[in-house]
């Protein structure tokens, strides 16, 4: 069961997945062979990792595409 402080949504993308919280941090987990955590490496993640580019950004809302490949955040 996933358990984020203060979670506000949960964007499920392909095998990877985003967590915004109440404060506007993002954060990921899941299948990362590529990278897709965004978090500078290629282990695959196993609970929510805060994102290090957003560290500075507070993420308002995140798109997946149809296919669920891509994430796009909208951020201040």
């Amino acid at each position: 069961l996933l358990n984020v402080q203060g979670q506000k949504s949960i964007y499920a993308c392909h095998n990877t997945s985003f967590v915004i919280d109440e404060d506007g941090n993002m954060c990921s987990f899941g299948r990362n062979d590529s990278g897709e955590c965004a978090l500078g490496h290629t282990t695959n993640v196993q609970v929510p990792t805060v994102i290090p580019f957003f560290s500075t950004r507070k993420v308002k809302q995140l798109f997946c595409n149809s296919l669920a490949f891509h994430v796009f955040a909208r951020a201040s």
